[in-house]
This record gives C-alpha cells, sequence and structure tokens, in this order.
C-alpha cells in the first residue's frame, strides 16, 4: 500500500509542478507517469513482491516497461477523453480531475500485471489463481 501511495503522490506532485510551470498536459503526464513507473518498480521489487528479486533485474525491468507502456496508453487516452468532455470550471481541476481518474484505472492494471506475470514467485503457476482452470501436472 505505501508504494502505491508514494507512487500516487509522486505523480500528482511531479503532475501539478509541470501544470504549474505552464508544461503541456501531455508531456506533464507522460513525466509524472515515468518517473512514477520507475519509483513502482523499484519499490515493487524491493519490498511488495519479496520473490521477484529471485528473478533476473533487467528481464523485469522490460516486462514492467512493457505492462506500463500499455498503462501508459491508457493513462493518456482517459485523460485525452476526460478533458475533453468534461469542464470543471478550470483546467487544473478538470486536469487533476482525469489523472485521477486515470490513476485509479490504470493502478488496477499494472498492478494485476506486476502481480501476475511480471513479480510472479517462480513456482507459482498465475492460472491456478482463477478457478475455471484445472492445475496441470
Amino acid at each position: 500500500m505505501a508504494v502505491g501511495v508514494s507512487n500516487v503522490v509522486i505523480d500528482i506532485g511531479l503532475f501539478n509542478l509541470l501544470l504549474f510551470f505552464h508544461t503541456n498536459l501531455y508531456i506533464a503526464s507522460t513525466v509524472s507517469f515515468t518517473i512514477s513507473a520507475l519509483n513502482s518498480f523499484i519499490h515493487n521489487r524491493r519490498w511488495t513482491f519479496d520473490d521477484g528479486r529471485k528473478m533476473n533485474v533487467w528481464l523485469q525491468y522490460l516486462q514492467f516497461m512493457a505492462a506500463n507502456v500499455t498503462g501508459y496508453f491508457f493513462n493518456t487516452v482517459i485523460i485525452y477523453w476526460f478533458v475533453k468532455h468534461f469542464d470543471l470550471g478550470s483546467v487544473i481541476l478538470t486536469s487533476n480531475a482525469a489523472k485521477l481518474v486515470a490513476i485509479v484505472l490504470v493502478v488496477i492494471w499494472n498492478y494485476s500485471v506486476a502481480r501476475l506475470i511480471i513479480f510472479r514467485p517462480e513456482h507459482e503457476d498465475w492460472r491456478r489463481l482463477f478457478k475455471w482452470t484445472k492445475k496441470t501436472t
């Protein structure tokens, strides 16, 4: 939970700092997302998914970044759609609301991929997490 909270603080904090300096909305979002993703990888590997430390760090990093590129795509589409369809009276308020909606939805994606694929313990077959699949021997 602490890792997730730190990612949100980094993402929203840096996003707002960049908006304060009149950075383009999508550039601000890209930079804040990228920095929070790097923070996420480092801390998830170290604390959240202990078994993940036994695997090759570079392979994990490539998998993590591939998953986060997809998360980044979702993040950008959600922000674009939200800003286009909602006006909360101020650009900053609308941008932050869009960013928060995007974070909530993308966190579900990123955590699921991290838990089921990237930081999965080597001995764990991810298919067993789903009741409708049979365990193979």
